[in-house]
């Protein structure tokens, strides 16, 4: 949990200061997943934050597509980016 959500002044989630608020997602993911957090970065994801999406409610995120809990890698069929069901998540 603290690695996430931190251990004192936790904030919500909807909170733009909590580390696991959408926005500060690639951050806070990144301390453990640097390589996806740049990749995340570079990509359309990335480039529809910056364009708005936050502000129109839309932020995609690594918990958006993964999961905040019980994250699976996509070779995992419980997976959300699985190849089975990863059609279900962007959609």
């Amino acid at each position: 949990c603290v690695s996430c959500h931190g251990s004192h002044a936790v904030r919500a989630v909807a909170d733009p200061r909590a580390g696991a608020h959408p926005a500060a997602q690639p951050a806070t993911c990144g301390t453990c997943h640097a390589a996806s957090a740049r990749a995340f970065m570079a990509s359309v994801h990335a480039r529809a934050t910056r364009a708005g999406a936050a502000a129109a409610g839309v932020v995609p995120s690594c918990a958006a597509c993964h999961g905040a809990h019980r994250v699976e890698p996509a070779r995992v069929a419980a997976s959300l980016v699985s190849r089975r069901r990863v059609t279900a998540t962007c959609g």
